[in-house]
């Protein structure tokens, strides 16, 4: 069975609606484009915390001197853990100036009065039941900056798979409810284009708040991971008759 050449361009998208295209002349077919998707929940299996450090002091040495110390601290209270190293990333390091805003001198040259350095951290965690003790114990070790939660799927080819299913299946239920509304029939699929798959993390960007709360109760935080939405496009072209 062969797929003939098609002369007239057609661009599709995953916005695009279904449609029936009749050839010129007896060498092209009728054809019926149809756009399916699917999607699948799916119980995430790891977390990437995002913390920081800021300190502010006189000098920039002695600000990022204590920088290093706190995050000595944190990768040493998250070894309690078998966190390892390997699984803190560092996400940015910037050191900068603090000016005098109220200074009278002349605006082109401010005077500075301290020097401000942040690192951020990225931890992975893939006890999903350890995030809160992380972010417990990186905030009693110095940790002042709490991003948020980002959770995660270690394989998502099983779930993608499931998706595009769904997708295949959407769209041929879309071909038959078109063909029959037309009054053609189908007669075979051309080709089959596979669209964006996307699995859609989730990120609690509200965690801070959870945690500062946690903190003036003296409890642990609270981090509920919820589920992910892994999603596939697929586009079909289908001969018809």
């Amino acid at each position: 069975m062969s797929i003939q050449v098609i002369s007239s361009l057609l661009v599709v998208s995953l916005a695009t609606v279904p449609t029936l295209l009749f050839g010129q002349g007896e060498s092209q077919e009728a054809q019926l484009v149809v756009v399916g998707h699917g999607k699948v929940l799916a119980d995430p299996d790891q977390a990437a915390v995002e913390l920081g450090v800021t300190k502010r002091a006189h000098t920039a040495r002695t600000a990022q001197e204590q920088i290093n110390q706190t995050v000595q601290l944190i990768i040493s209270a998250l070894s309690d853990l078998k966190i390892e190293e390997k699984d803190i990333r560092t996400s940015r390091v910037q050191l900068h100036p603090v000016y005098d805003s109220g200074s009278r001198q002349s605006p082109a040259t401010p005077e500075i009065v301290a020097y401000e350095a942040t690192y951020s951290l990225s931890i992975q965690v893939s006890d999903l039941s350890q995030v809160g003790t992380v972010i417990d114990l990186a905030l009693e070790a110095g940790a002042n900056q709490l991003r948020g939660v980002r959770y995660e799927l270690r394989e998502e080819s099983q779930f993608r798979q499931q998706a595009l299913e769904k997708a295949v299946q959407d769209a041929s239920a879309k071909a038959e409810v078109l063909a029959n509304a037309s009054g053609v029939q189908i007669v075979r699929i051309i080709e089959i284009l596979e669209g964006v798959s996307t699995a859609r993390p989730i990120e609690q960007r509200n965690v801070r708040m959870m945690a500062m709360a946690a903190e003036s109760m003296q409890a642990d935080t609270a981090v509920l991971p919820g589920q992910l939405t892994v999603g596939a496009g697929v586009t079909l072209r289908f001969e018809v008759a």
